[in-house]
């Protein structure tokens, strides 16, 4: 990975770029678990270690000994995979934050679809459930979610719409579909 990122679009800290966020605090917390930050589980046999709940816990953690606890409004966005977990994680920081705090979550390019694709199968469906078997991820989802359905279908649009919390917004400007 590079050692020094550009704050650019979203993350810009100029008002003409970004006019909305310009001045915010701004942290890039980068994607590397393979379930957007949702993994806790190990696998002896092959020695593999699955923890990105925990790389996202100790990340909060750490930006909330930082201030981040005292913000009047609060943003969680990323794209991707990234925008995948800010919609995973959306109702884990609103709780993490005072109930004053204005907190918004926003997913660029972060919705795949749940939906038949050109071979005629669930590329994405299928996918995300090989991820939740492999990390064992039901237990970190949500279990708003998790009670009424199984854990790959909380990894789609129209099930967050159901399942989280009013204050959190979601950006459908941007939709992956499947290939």
């Amino acid at each position: 990975m590079e050692k020094a990122l550009a704050f650019t679009g979203i993350l810009s800290n100029k008002r003409k770029e970004n006019p909305d966020f310009f001045n915010w605090n701004r942290i890039k917390l980068r994607y590397c678990d393979g379930a957007s930050f949702a993994g806790d589980s190990q696998d002896h046999d092959s020695q593999l270690f699955y923890r990105g709940q925990r790389i996202w816990q100790a990340a909060m953690q750490e930006f909330l000994s930082l201030g981040m606890q005292q913000a009047n409004q609060a943003l969680l966005s990323g794209c991707s995979a990234g925008g995948l977990a800010s919609i995973l994680h959306c109702d884990e920081i609103r709780e993490l934050l005072p109930s004053s705090t204005k907190v918004k979550c926003l997913s660029d390019a972060g919705m795949f679809l749940d939906a038949m694709d050109v071979s005629r199968g669930h590329s994405f469906r299928n996918m995300f459930q090989r991820v939740v078997t492999v990390q064992n991820l039901q237990k970190n989802l949500s279990s708003t979610c998790t009670n009424h359905l199984d854990p790959t279908s909380c990894f789609f649009p129209r099930t967050w719409f159901q399942t989280s919390k009013p204050q959190c917004f979601f950006s459908t400007q941007h939709m992956t579909l499947g290939r």
